[in-house]
């Protein structure tokens, strides 16, 4: 069986971004993928979009090139990688399974 890509979950809502000793309120969808290699999961990887950042928030979130933390609005985190003005990001760790009721 040849290798794919089969994306697993996709996460949207509003969070709070942190970085650089600054706060903003975003929007986000995030989409979670499994790399697959003759039906073995191998690499799990996150890729999104944020929202509602003015452009220089934007870049004064890009600049120090470090990691950013994202508190989704379920609780979870996400350490993340600004790639561009658009507001394109890029996880740069694995995202927490939401948990389950009552766990």
């Amino acid at each position: 069986m040849p290798n794919w890509v089969e994306r697993i979950e996709r996460i949207r809502g509003k969070g709070r971004l942190t970085g650089g000793g600054h706060i903003y309120s975003v929007g986000y969808v995030i989409d979670v993928y499994q790399k697959y290699s003759d039906s073995v999961p191998t690499l799990r990887f996150a890729k999104g979009h944020l929202s509602g950042m003015k452009a220089g928030d934007l870049v004064h979130a890009l600049l120090p090139h470090t990691p950013l933390d994202l508190e989704l609005q379920d609780a979870r985190h996400a350490q993340i990688s600004l790639k561009n003005l658009d507001g394109d990001l890029e996880a740069t760790g694995l995202i927490a399974p939401t948990r389950a009721k009552g766990a």
